[in-house]
């Protein structure tokens, strides 16, 4: 069975992911399996540290994770030909200067979302100019495959910071974003809430379509 390794251990972003592939891979991984970085290190009692995130930019940050699992994965025989995705992705804020941008994940510590959102908040109370974009980054590449099988995208989408935090369930900063053409006053994760299918408009979906149609011939082949 082919298997495709999420270079992340985060659950709701994998699911993310997987929903784009649901969507997106017309049958081509049907008979696969899906894991994650923890359940590689479950299966395989293999240790597998962060990859550092120190690049300028989100595509640097993606290609730094796609090398670094691929190294470390390419050591474990019985994952040969297997697929590792992987990805990067910023809040970009304008009256931040920007911010958090690359460094959205660890902005209010370490993966800590919730303390995330709380942050923005307080540092967006008051303004007026609210005009935000987020931008990420997914990396694609076959375990010990030359780097010839190894493709980055990228794209964004805009929309701005909202007045409020959504309390519903909701990954990452979806719940202090709203996305451009959607009811204003409403958090990309309201809206996701009401119609999963939305989710499909957010970049990381937009660069899953990307990259499973390019290397769709090799993985049908």
């Amino acid at each position: 069975m082919q298997k495709i390794i999420l270079g992340t251990s985060n659950l709701e972003k994998a699911e993310d992911i997987k929903y784009s592939i649901s969507v997106y891979s017309r049958n081509i991984f049907r008979n696969s399996e899906i894991l994650t970085l923890s359940d590689i290190s479950d299966i395989y009692d293999v240790d597998i540290p962060d990859a550092e995130e120190n690049g300028k930019t989100v595509e640097e940050n993606c290609m730094s994770k796609i090398l670094t699992y691929k190294n470390i994965l390419g050591k474990i025989d019985d994952l040969y030909g297997s697929s590792l995705i992987s990805e990067d992705t910023g809040l970009f804020i304008k009256e931040l200067d920007w911010n958090p941008g690359v460094h959205t994940a660890r902005f209010a510590g370490d993966h800590d979302f919730n303390k995330l959102g709380r942050k923005v908040m307080e540092l967006m109370n008051g303004v007026d100019d609210r005009y935000a974009f987020v931008k990420s980054a997914v990396g694609f590449t076959i375990i010990g495959y030359p780097e010839l099988y190894t493709n980055i995208q990228s794209d964004y989408v805009e929309g701005s910071i909202s007045e409020y935090i959504y309390e519903g369930d909701g990954f990452s900063f979806d719940k202090i974003f709203h996305l451009k053409g959607y009811p204003v006053g409403i958090t990309l994760a309201e809206s996701c809430s009401k119609n999963k299918a939305v989710r499909l408009e957010i970049p990381r979906s937009k660069c899953m379509e990307v990259l499973l149609d390019k290397f769709r011939p090799f993985l049908e082949g």
